[in-house]
């Protein structure tokens, strides 16, 4: 089996978020600088994983009298051989269903710890008709080897909300602004 990997930027687990500073990173002014405190922190890379980013042309049926959301996990769970996700139910929250004719994505966030993981989400789509579900893909990244210290922050408060900033700013579309906040 081919082993998948994910982008690095997706696979950080967001220290921004472990220090609740998600806000203030979208609204912090640029730094074009590196100052001594960014310097000597290591740069973070993806932690790798074993969940696929895509399975696709799938028809595997699941429950059709439950939630969406629930269906999903429910699948996940039934094939933990494929997605490598040991607990779907304690590691994954619902973002979102949205439903469109016969059509149903469920997106699920990743939890590590009860903390968001930053670019953890996994979507399952699927097809409902004639009271039946069935899974047709899913695709996303899971990370399936996270190990983090989640009770201590191992970078200072302004280095992660900078390192955040700079990772938003790198992944806008080409000539993209990028104004700061008053």
């Amino acid at each position: 089996m081919r082993r998948v990997k994910a982008p690095p930027a997706l696979a950080i687990l967001a220290t921004a978020a472990l220090l609740g500073t998600t806000a203030q990173a979208a609204n912090a002014a640029p730094s074009s600088t590196v100052t001594d405190a960014e310097a000597s922190v290591p740069a973070s890379v993806a932690p790798a994983t074993d969940t696929p980013a895509l399975v696709d042309d799938l028809a595997e049926p699941v429950d059709a009298t439950i939630a969406p959301d629930k269906a999903a996990k429910a699948h996940l769970t039934g094939h933990k051989d494929r997605y490598r996700i040991a607990d779907p139910a304690g590691t994954l929250t619902t973002a979102g269903v949205d439903t469109r004719g016969e059509r149903e994505t469920v997106r699920l966030n990743q939890k590590y710890k009860g903390l968001p993981v930053f670019g953890g989400q996994y979507v399952v789509r699927m097809e409902k008709k004639a009271g039946k579900r069935a899974v047709t893909g899913t695709s996303g990244s899971y990370f399936t080897d996270l190990d983090v210290d989640t009770t201590r922050p191992t970078m200072p408060a302004d280095v992660a909300i900078a390192r955040a900033v700079e990772d938003v700013r790198r992944s806008l579309h080409p000539g993209a602004a990028v104004v700061a906040g008053a």
